[in-house]
């Protein structure tokens, strides 16, 4: 049953999206994410700050910082 009732949510979210993507190329406009990427249910990977990356520069090259440098 509950099967059952995720399929009838997808076939409708689909619809959905298929309807709204009609909608908005008729004004010359698209939807910014594919239909597979919005069914993949997985989250979009986080912006990182500067601060993470030269951190993770850092460590890949090896490198030691000292606190309050």
């Amino acid at each position: 049953m509950r099967a059952e009732c995720e399929a009838d949510e997808e076939e409708y979210l689909f619809r959905a999206y298929l309807t709204e993507s009609l909608r908005l190329q008729h004004e010359n406009k698209y939807l910014s994410r594919s239909w597979m990427e919005m069914a993949d249910h997985t989250p979009p990977p986080r912006e990182r700050t500067g601060d993470e990356i030269a951190m993770d520069v850092i460590k890949g090259a090896g490198l030691h910082m000292e606190p309050g440098a």
